[in-house]
């Protein structure tokens, strides 16, 4: 940016690279537009790698609806790409 700050990095289903599950896009009941469901009982997962151009410590936002049938547990793991 011009003041030398860096901008939000964004990342949204559209960026998800699916690891396990029967994921569907739906147009309801999300943030934006669209929003993925896994349509399969048991473990699913999906992954996002943001395009990270500046070493820096960022805040991390998660927004998860409200969805009738919507899992009671979910798990977040957050790499920096070199430690866990």
């Amino acid at each position: 940016m011009a003041d030398g700050s860096t901008a939000e990095i964004l990342v949204d289903d559209a960026d998800a690279t699916v690891m396990g599950g029967q994921w569907e896009k739906e147009t309801a009941g999300g943030y934006g537009p669209t929003l993925l469901v896994n349509k399969e009982a048991g473990q699913a997962a999906v992954q996002f790698i943001p395009a990270v151009t500046k070493a820096g410590n960022y805040a991390i936002y998660f927004y998860y609806p409200r969805l009738s049938k919507a899992s009671d547990q979910i798990t977040l793991q957050i790499f920096d790409g070199t430690k866990k």
